[in-house]
């Protein structure tokens, strides 16, 4: 496999990842009892990720920071982090990137569907081969089927999800109202 063909691999995987919910390995499973209360309503407002998010393969390491996505009242959402790839052949410090989503939530009991409807992810470095590569994944995003998580935790200040597909958690704090 080449590079850059790796690469394209490493970045499409950790970005479905981390535009579904920048996630960490769950901790100890809790049942299928876990079922927060809550209208659908409960979930609109600003939510940033408690931590970094690291996934590796195929000799990358990614990392998302600063996840934050705001749910809104007419089923509308925004997503936005930074992510950065690091391998041997890479700058020490990584390629960064800015990353960006909006699309549709719907709520059905403990479960909520995310689907993408825009996402754009744009290089630091003014790269052009970088910025060609980032379109790529940003449409190939949008391309795949809605992301769907488990609701396991929702309360006024904290929300725990869990992605359906790898099972994997992701820890929310509500941001204060004058972050939002």
């Amino acid at each position: 496999m080449t590079m850059r063909s790796a690469t394209m691999t490493i970045m499409t995987a950790a970005l479905a990842l981390a535009l579904a919910a920048c996630q960490k390995p769950a901790g100890e499973a809790q049942g299928d009892a876990a079922q927060p209360s809550g209208r659908a309503g409960d979930l609109v407002g600003t939510w940033t990720t408690d931590a970094p998010v690291d996934f590796s393969g195929e000799g990358l390491r990614t990392q998302m920071v600063g996840g934050k996505t705001v749910y809104a009242a007419d089923r509308k959402f925004t997503y936005s982090g930074r992510l950065t790839i690091f391998g041997n052949k890479l700058p020490v410090d990584g390629l960064n990137f800015q990353v960006a989503g909006e699309g549709d939530w719907t709520r059905d009991g403990n479960q909520l569907t995310e689907d993408y409807t825009r996402v754009t992810i744009t290089p630091e470095a003014g790269n052009p081969t970088l910025a060609r590569l980032a379109r790529q994944m940003a449409d190939e995003m949008v391309a795949e089927a809605p992301t769907r998580s488990r609701i396991v935790e929702l309360s006024d200040s904290r929300m725990e999800l869990s992605d359906e597909a790898s099972d994997r958690r992701t820890s929310y704090s509500r941001a204060p109202a004058a972050a939002r």
